[in-house]
């Protein structure tokens, strides 16, 4: 059971870590936006995205999607 556990843990932690690299390759692209645009990209529902946050998005792995998304955000 404890084996089970630590298994469990441990690929909580690698898809926070794979998250967190998703999210810095988004804010690379943003990066000439200001801090506070990025935050409002990430975090509001976006039509190009089925209604999906970018960062909800990315946590199912649509990665090239939310690249576009954001290269459109960069673009307004």
């Amino acid at each position: 059971m404890q084996f089970m556990r630590k298994r469990r843990r441990r690929r909580w932690i690698q898809n926070g870590q794979l998250l967190a690299s998703r999210i810095a390759k988004i804010r690379v692209l943003l990066s000439p936006l200001a801090f506070g645009s990025q935050e409002q990209f990430l975090r509001s529902p976006k039509a190009s995205l089925s209604g999906l946050t970018p960062v909800q998005a990315l946590r199912r792995g649509l990665v090239a999607s939310v690249m576009t998304a954001a290269r459109g955000f960069l673009e307004r």
